[in-house]
């Protein structure tokens, strides 16, 4: 299954629903917990996962994991992929129920090689769920950092529900912003993409804008084009982060709406 970006929230709920219960180990920070997770994360990655220190490991009453210096090699063509940190917590009744539902996810300096889960270099700053500072109970995964040679940011909404302990959730639709050099990307993400239903995800309703450009160059696609997790990122995201000039988005515009 490929993986990218925007199904890390996705990707981290299979590990713990798949991985963390066959586990031989408890809660703790021990070194038996430590090789516990690192060959869990390992067998679901298909890598050679390590972890320089198990800063918390819980199962109940929430399933907590923070990791620092954590390292997944040999994943495709002996690469992989590391990040300084991983904090993550479910509840876990979300999880055994499969609610699809998160408590914390917090994610600093992601490393992704090269063709590992995405054609060009990929690396995250950071990246996690903040809850929206307004009336409406709402929250954004947010990221920042660099894919290829541009700089890339972005944000795409989520829902929350509130309680002792707020869950944050993907609707539906969720309205989506990314930045990649100087071009702006906007729309809406549904994250159940289905290629044969007729309720199929995915990204839709794309208008893609060149920043600070007098000319105001813009590519909208056409409401009805989807495109899957894993087209947008290699054909579309990755396409934009070639473009050098706005001419370049017009030339390029029509074969996004094909």
């Amino acid at each position: 299954m490929k993986k990218w970006i925007f199904r890390l929230l996705t990707l981290f709920v299979v590990i713990c629903a798949l991985g963390l219960f066959s586990l031989s180990v408890v809660s703790g920070t021990g070194e038996s917990q430590k090789r516990g997770l690192e060959q869990s994360f390992s067998r679901l990655f298909a890598g050679d996962a390590r972890f320089g220190v198990l800063k918390k490991f819980n199962i109940i009453p929430q399933l907590t994991i923070d990791v620092e210096n954590l390292e997944i090699s040999s994943i495709k063509n002996g690469a992989g992929f590391s990040a300084d940190r991983l904090e993550i917590a479910f509840g876990i009744m979300d999880l055994i129920l499969e609610n699809r539902k998160i408590e914390s996810f917090h994610l600093k300096n992601l490393v992704l090689g090269e063709g590992v889960y995405t054609p060009l270099k990929l690396t995250l700053d950071d990246a996690g769920i903040y809850a929206k500072t307004t009336k409406i109970e709402s929250a954004h995964f947010t990221f920042t950092g660099t894919y290829g040679d541009k700089n890339i940011s972005g944000q795409i909404g989520m829902g929350l529900q509130s309680g002792f302990q707020p869950k944050y959730f993907f609707e539906k639709e969720n309205d989506f912003l990314i930045v990649i050099g100087m071009f702006e990307i906007n729309g809406i993400f549904s994250p159940n993409y289905e290629p044969d239903s007729l309720e199929a995800g995915g990204f839709h309703s794309l208008k893609i804008s060149a920043l600070k450009d007098t000319t105001d160059t813009k590519c909208i696609i056409k409401p009805d084009k989807k495109f899957s997790r894993d087209v947008f990122i290699k054909d579309v995201l990755g396409t934009i982060a070639t473009f050098k000039t706005p001419a370049d988005l017009k030339k390029t515009c029509g074969t996004f709406n094909q």
